[in-house]
């Protein structure tokens, strides 16, 4: 028994196909390796793990991989000052 829907209901599904393809190709882009961090912002990759330990940078990990969110990232990154790497030396 095969049932069919009308038209109209075929072409909003296929919109919302289209539409979640969408959203997935642009999540997949806004994560970041460790290495992809310090591409973005032109330091090595030990100093992203120096913000990471000693200055919060934000990330996420399951088992051995850590990513980061570029939103956070790049929140975090303006917030980010001289100033708070001198008072936490101090």
């Amino acid at each position: 028994m095969s049932a069919t829907l009308p038209e109209e209901q075929l072409s909003q599904i296929a919109i919302l196909i289209k539409q979640n393809q969408a959203l997935i190709l642009k999540n997949q882009d806004s994560w970041l390796s460790d290495e992809g961090v310090a591409k973005r912002f032109g330091v090595s990759v030990s100093l992203i793990t120096k913000w990471r330990k000693q200055f919060g940078l934000p990330f996420s990990q399951i088992g051995e991989v850590r990513r980061y969110s570029t939103k956070e990232v790049d929140d975090w990154f303006k917030g980010f000052s001289p100033q708070r790497i001198l008072s936490r030396a101090s």
